[in-house]
């Protein structure tokens, strides 16, 4: 379960729900568990590149820098990681209307010790994928927030052969489907999409696949591991960018309005979904783990 925190300072969370918060400079939050435990949480500093946090007295850096996995720090009650800050806004529409920041920094809370879980079943998106030897790309599988030429990037590129199988990562509706035809449309980084608003709460995004398996129709309810397409390269087919699924997970409070949207600037997130875009790094390194491999976090 996922939640987006309404202003107060008390924010409830469950034994396996993360929710994100915005905060300003000096705001606090005081984090109730299921036991009734807890948890005080202020922001102290915010850069580019990190955020200070201080929760029960500790104080810690959550640098904004995934590769060296520093993003997240545990504490005794509480996890508590750095999503963006205040830096990464004014890019692109696509960016600002994917964050949506409404404070300094937006931080995801969960309780301490649990991992990344969430309800239900979970699998990694792409069966095929060796995380630790998959090295066509220098951002590979650590992609989020680096600056591209449409804002900053705010999913997972997942790089693998161009043909190796899709699956969905949770139990779900599809809500929305673009199809691309390079023959008839301009390369515009994004191609071919899927949107599966997972029963997890998240909504599950993934691009550039050269096809959909038979059956993926909107309205079809899925379930985690069905197949849905193949890794491609459609809207990037002659950019010298290998074959890759683009992997979002986006937190909507109005999920049933989502659609995919372009303008002449590209695409963007509509206002009336009302949500943002979070960082699916750490779930999709807990999916990957569950089948028996780890993943080098350095």
């Amino acid at each position: 379960m996922i939640e987006m925190a309404a202003f107060s300072n008390l924010v409830h969370i469950g034994r396996y729900a993360v929710k994100y918060i915005d905060l300003n400079e000096g705001d606090h939050r005081i984090i109730v568990l299921p036991n009734g435990n807890r948890s005080y949480l202020r922001l102290d500093d915010v850069a580019k590149d990190n955020v200070v946090v201080t929760v029960d007295g500790e104080t810690k850096c959550l640098w904004l820098n995934h590769r060296a996995g520093m993003d997240v720090a545990e504490f005794k009650l509480i996890r508590v990681g750095a999503e963006v800050t205040r830096y990464h806004l004014g890019a692109s529409k696509y960016s600002d209307s994917h964050i949506r920041l409404k404070g300094d920094a937006r931080l995801s809370v969960a309780p301490a010790g649990v991992g990344w879980k969430l309800p239900g079943k979970h699998v990694f998106p792409v069966p095929e994928y060796q995380w630790d030897k998959c090295k066509v790309h220098p951002y590979d599988y650590d992609m989020w927030l680096q600056e591209v030429i449409y804002g900053y990037h705010l999913g997972i590129d997942l790089y693998a052969q161009r043909g190796a199988q899709v699956v969905s990562a949770s139990d779900g509706e599809i809500i929305a489907i673009r199809h691309f035809d390079p023959t008839h449309q301009k390369e515009d980084y994004w191609g071919t999409m899927l949107a599966v608003r997972g029963e997890d709460g998240f909504v599950y995004i993934y691009c550039h696949m050269d096809y959909f398996e038979e059956g993926i129709t909107l309205g079809s309810i899925i379930h985690a591991g069905d197949p849905i397409g193949s890794v491609g390269k459609m809207g990037f087919e002659s950019k010298p960018i290998p074959p890759h699924l683009h992997f979002e997970m986006l937190v909507l409070e109005n999920p049933r309005n989502f659609r995919f949207s372009f303008d002449s600037n590209g695409r963007f997130l509509p206002d009336d979904v009302n949500g943002f875009a979070v960082n699916p790094r750490h779930f999709l390194v807990e999916w990957y783990e569950k089948t028996g491999r780890k993943k080098n976090t350095s």
